[in-house]
């Protein structure tokens, strides 16, 4: 039930950003949530935070409970993971129903993946094609999804985003416990 927050700048510059602590439940509450500024000298680590969230195990179940950071800059999310207080196996995950959107943007298209619960390492694939998604393995933390892109020249055949999202297959470690 603790979590040590900690921010690296491998950079020869000093790298201001925000941290952004979420607890929240698998049906997407937002339990708690706190943001810290973190100013980081070239070439150095900061430890921001030390967490405990075991004081909400006495009125939640830690196995339907997740711990989300979001480090951002300049207002884009650089960095962003989760923290299961269980093995995957003992988390209680509930059966996603993925909703998929696609739009097209110039040299490439934006795929929106969304859920009805948290979806834990959800997977993309297309069906009959190849490509390769800016990021894949990765997890629905809220109801608005998440967004990753493809670009149309990392698409083993061209197609529209219509095509696009017909192809999408999605399935996440959940599906892997049917």
């Amino acid at each position: 039930p603790h979590i040590s927050y900690y921010v690296h700048n491998d950079t020869l510059q000093p790298q201001s950003a925000t941290l952004r602590v979420t607890l929240l439940h698998r049906d997407f509450t937002v339990l708690w949530q706190k943001e810290f500024s973190a100013f980081v000298p070239p070439l150095s680590v900061n430890k921001l935070y030390d967490a405990d969230f075991s004081g909400w195990f006495a009125h939640y179940d830690k196995r339907e409970l997740v711990a989300q950071y979001e480090l951002v800059q300049q207002d884009e999310v650089i960095s962003r993971g989760v923290t299961l207080f269980v093995k995957p196996k003992h988390f209680h995950l509930e059966k996603p129903v993925y909703r998929c959107r696609v739009e097209e943007a110039d040299d490439c298209f934006l795929v929106t993946v969304s859920s009805n619960t948290f979806a834990h390492y959800v997977e993309l694939d297309l069906e009959g094609a190849d490509a390769v998604f800016s990021d894949n393995y990765f997890d629905i933390t809220s109801s608005q999804g998440y967004t990753v892109t493809v670009a149309k020249n990392d698409l083993s055949a061209p197609m529209t985003a219509a095509q696009l999202e017909q192809k999408l297959t999605v399935k996440s470690v959940a599906d892997s416990y049917e």
